[in-house]
């Protein structure tokens, strides 16, 4: 089986949720038959990301993604009104790498397409024998962002916005033979249809039992790329709200930040805060957390960074959407924590309690390795392509 991976995330490229995501499933779907890459690169080529992939996969083609205003009147109202207008993101790829793609995608027997803002990129609305991977439902994303939006007009357009992408979601069983989603919850909100199969986000998980070691002072920690409107809405919630009462409590613990995309420097805005930007290889950073924090209010599909703090043995504490998607109950795997004096009371109870945070780590663990390993989550992948290739539901589970 010939099949075709579209992306505009480098498998190779700087690690963050997404990168992860699309690594693995090449990963698995190499397993499946001979797997080819088309990259639609956004801000440019990344080189070194090329050749990084290169070194793993078959790279077909490379398009680069350019701006593409509404220059006219009928487009803009096209973007409010057609749910099937593709401009939704005001880019694509030029009409030559389209072309280029159409024949490509002719000559696999898949075609596995990471998100909707990718397929519409690249300006094609019917993908034959395809796979759309929707790792974070927009719809839901903006509904959540309305949701914790205090200016009015703001609330209005994350609203409008909302609604226009509920919309085009509907037009997903039209444009594509089988939708895959991270959770079973995002599967019940576009239809729960036969098509539509949970693919949910894992961690590769270290084949040694990983030493997690809280390092002395204490250090809560976040990772992620904080270019994402939710990981920058969550990281302020934190130091406006959660951080001071943590430092009344604890008042040498520190705060540790690691993602790429950074535009501001988090340490003015409070006490102890040590921003770290990218990093290539976090595992020894995570070790030394006493805790991993997701204080995330806004977004929709599964957080990446939850499996990961699972696979490494990092006790986490999380908002309940900050964990959304993964089957966990506060108290044995996970601490979950809405509000900002309960999310605070949380991380130092950790911070105090590495007995019981220990305890919870290896629950989180055993939890991870039966259900969330990435090899155990590609069944659920090889089903998806079984589906698309046209096979019966019932072979297709085999």
């Amino acid at each position: 089986m010939k099949i075709l991976f579209v992306s505009a995330v480098y498998p190779h490229g700087a690690e963050y949720g997404a990168q992860q995501r699309v690594l693995n499933l090449c990963r698995q779907l190499s397993k499946v038959g001979k797997l080819s890459i088309a990259l639609c690169c956004r801000d440019g080529v990344d080189r070194a990301a090329v050749e990084r992939t290169r070194a793993e996969f078959d790279v077909a083609q490379i398009a680069e993604v350019q701006s593409r205003g509404l220059a006219t009147f009928s487009d803009r109202l096209r973007f409010e009104l057609d749910p099937a207008f593709l401009n939704t993101h005001f880019a694509a790829i030029g009409a030559r790498d389209r072309d280029a793609l159409v024949a490509l995608v002719d000559r696999h027997d898949v075609v596995w397409v990471h998100t909707l803002r990718t397929a519409n990129e690249c300006g094609i609305f019917h993908w034959p024998h395809s796979v759309i991977d929707i790792d974070d439902v927009p719809s839901r994303l903006h509904a959540t962002v309305a949701q914790n939006e205090s200016r009015f007009v703001r609330r209005g357009l994350d609203r409008r916005m909302a609604m226009i992408w509920r919309r085009r979601e509907r037009l997903i069983a039209k444009r594509f033979n089988v939708a895959t989603v991270c959770s079973d919850d995002d599967r019940r909100y576009l239809g729960e249809a036969p098509n539509v199969v949970t693919v949910p986000n894992g961690f590769a998980v270290p084949s040694a039992i990983p030493d997690h070691r809280p390092g002395k002072p204490p250090r809560l920690g976040f990772i992620g790329l904080l270019s994402w409107e939710p990981n920058v809405d969550g990281i302020e919630w934190f130091i406006d709200e959660v951080w001071p009462s943590v430092k009344k409590d604890v008042p040498d613990a520190r705060f540790r930040i690691v993602g790429g995309g950074s535009t501001r420097d988090y340490s003015k805005t409070g006490p102890d805060i040590d921003c770290l930007g990218y990093v290539d290889d976090p595992t020894g950073e995570i070790a030394s957390w006493s805790a991993m924090i997701v204080p995330l209010r806004m977004g929709g599909g599964t957080r990446v960074k939850i499996a990961q703090a699972f696979g490494l043995r990092c006790p986490v504490v999380s908002t309940s959407l900050g964990a959304f998607g993964y089957e966990v109950t506060s108290g044995k795997e996970v601490l979950l924590a809405d509000g900002a004096s309960d999310f605070s009371e949380a991380c130092v109870g950790l911070i105090r309690d590495e007995a019981t945070a220990a305890a919870m780590a290896d629950n989180a663990r055993k939890a991870i390795l039966a259900r969330w390993t990435w090899d155990a989550i590609g069944a659920s992948a090889r089903r998806a392509v079984s589906l698309a290739g046209g096979c019966r539901p019932d072979e297709a589970s085999t």
